[in-house]
């Protein structure tokens, strides 16, 4: 059975001199990923050390775009992965929106308007006007004859 919370904590996750997640954090979260996704992950990606015990190229892809990502993030991204459920690992831009999903979206500037003023009668009777007025010069552009009478004087 899969844990929905990741018990792994990156205590080793500030960036190094290169711009990069430190090589103990992308252990740990190359052996979380072992976890979850079993040899789908290692068939993917590889391991995360070589045989001298460096990073491979690809764990170091991933430390360098995860540079800057707290403990809780890198946390969301893992429980954002188990939640999925497709059992697929994902791919760094999955992994990096997972971690940090996009703000929420803010109501369209119109709903926040105002109420307009309510219309006097007169004005309305006037549009009313104007448009019977507008669609019989387009019925005679058209040479269209009403079968009814639409719009009252």
């Amino acid at each position: 059975m899969i844990e929905k919370t990741p018990t792994t904590r990156f205590q080793a996750i500030s960036s190094d001199t290169n711009g990069t997640l430190a090589p103990k954090g992308v252990t740990a979260l190359w052996s979380r990923f072992n976890h979850v996704y079993g040899h789908r992950w290692e068939t993917g990606y590889g391991p995360a050390l070589n045989d001298q015990g460096e990073l491979t190229d690809a764990a170091k892809t991933w430390g360098r775009a995860l540079a800057g990502f707290g403990p809780d993030e890198l946390a969301r991204g893992l429980r954002g992965c188990v939640e999925r459920g497709d059992g697929w690992p994902p791919t760094l831009p999955e992994f990096i929106a997972l971690c940090r999903p996009p703000p929420t979206r803010l109501a369209p500037y119109h709903a926040l308007a105002p109420k307009a003023l309510p219309v006097p009668e007169s004005v309305k009777e006037a549009r009313r006007v104007a448009g019977c007025a507008a669609l019989a010069q387009m019925k005679t552009i058209l040479k269209i004859q009403p079968k009814r009478v639409e719009c009252h004087n």
